[in-house]
């Protein structure tokens, strides 16, 4: 099997904080477990072991240092958590989205010197990473050997997930910090996010790696938003599809090189006949071959669900004589419709509540300016004074900045901020 790394892109799509120690580890025992077998029940009774030398060849780093990478790796990993959100399909609770928590490991094996360590897969990982059924993303370690960030790492499993995809794709700003695992409280400011998170990484993985990343900024007025995603592979580089025969029980045979040509079959659970894809493509194109395909899977899980056989390659030919597409490329442009739409209101309250946050930030600060010129503040403003109260008292004895006092409250609030005369021309100074 090599050094293939294979995840089930439910994996690499959830939420988790590892340093990059913990991720090579956490590769390397990837890569050993399917070396046991490539049957869950079987791996979950094996011990996993990854040993100093492993780490050192892979990683290009001294005993010394790769011992303390398997024992800090190895703590962290059995210490951490991954998350993901789950939509009930069926049953009483249809609809609800599940946040999901589970640990990496249930069990951990280690040394005086750290020559080698050894651990269990917890019984939810196993099969996202040794008995995949599903999609799932494929690289050689190899290619992220020489990354030094754990975001570099993170980014490019996250970009070669997508590759089926048309090598594009976007992401919210909040949805991008989760997945490389960048707390709440780290590079807060835009600047420092992208200097030393994203432009770092996507260097990083420029220089080391078999793609070419980029990425442009989505905007909502000023503030940024989101990101769109593009890359494409090195000349030369192979690009690895792990794909299944359904002859051989779902075993997966992996490290299967294809075509960029058929790139578009890149989701098929099973190799299709090179004449099969060759009459495919003379009679669809790219984008129906895609649809065809997801509407083909998403059959196959609904027959899983329900506990029946799939037999994949019969499933396949009927899509495809049935231009299943056309109806799906319909049903995903109305969801992604929606999604836009959905997307569009989550940026707009977003937006709202970073607007609203900044005012309150700012408030002390305003509140100083304006006293500084509370009287022509005041003046400008004095229809909102009523003819009884505290204000008009203020008013009265000539004391401006009492009043600024008393409006603070309206000052914090956006709507009834905007009704103030001369706001900005006196904030501006």
């Amino acid at each position: 099997m090599g050094n293939l790394v294979v995840k089930h892109n439910a994996f690499v799509e959830a939420n988790y904080d590892l340093d990059l120690v913990a991720n090579r580890v956490l590769l390397l025992a990837i890569i050993n477990a399917r070396q046991i077998s490539d049957d869950v029940q079987t791996a979950l009774g094996q011990e996993i072991v990854i040993t100093a030398k492993q780490y050192m060849d892979c990683f290009g780093v001294n005993k010394s240092a790769a011992y303390e990478a398997l024992r800090n790796g190895l703590e962290m990993l059995y210490r951490a958590e991954f998350t993901y959100n789950e939509i009930v399909a069926n049953g009483e609770f249809k609809g609800t989205i599940e946040k999901r928590s589970y640990r990496f490991l249930q069990g951990k094996v280690e040394t005086d010197n750290c020559s080698y360590i050894a651990l269990h897969f917890s019984n939810v990982v196993a099969p996202l990473v040794i008995g995949l059924q599903n999609r799932f993303t494929a690289y050689e370690i190899e290619q992220i050997g020489k990354l030094q960030s754990k975001y570099a790492l993170r980014l490019y499993e996250l970009a070669i997930s997508k590759k089926g995809l048309g090598k594009k794709f976007t992401i919210t700003l909040l949805e991008l910090r989760k997945k490389l695992g960048v707390l709440p409280d780290e590079f807060e400011r835009m600047d420092n996010f992208k200097r030393k998170v994203l432009d770092k990484s996507v260097n990083e993985i420029n220089k080391h790696t078999d793609i070419v990343l980029s990425y442009e900024q989505e905007k909502e007025g000023r503030s940024i938003v989101g990101f769109i995603f593009s890359f494409e592979f090195k000349d030369g580089a192979e690009i690895i599809n792990a794909e299944f025969d359904e002859a051989k029980s779902g075993e997966p045979i992996l490290a299967i090189p294809y075509n960029a040509d058929d790139e578009c079959f890149a989701d098929c659970v099973v190799k299709l006949l090179k004449k099969e894809k060759k009459a495919y493509k003379e009679q669809y194109s790219d984008e129906q071959i895609r649809a065809i395909i997801a509407r083909a899977n998403e059959y196959a899980d609904e027959l899983t669900e329900k506990g029946k056989r799939v037999a994949y390659g019969a499933i396949y030919r009927k899509a495809f004589e049935g231009d299943w597409g056309a109806e799906f490329l319909l049903k995903k442009q109305k969801e992604s419709e929606k999604e836009k739409q959905e997307l569009a209101k989550k940026q707009k309250r977003e937006k709202e509540l970073f607007e609203q946050q900044k005012i309150i930030d700012n408030i002390d600060n305003d509140i100083a300016k304006l006293k500084e010129y509370a009287e022509e503040f005041v003046m400008a403003n004095q229809k909102r004074i009523s003819a009884t109260g505290i204000e008009r008292f203020y008013f009265n004895n000539k004391d401006y900045q009492g009043i600024v006092g008393c409006w603070k409250d309206y000052l914090i609030d956006k709507r009834s901020r905007k009704s103030f005369v001369f706001l900005d021309e006196i904030l501006a100074r």
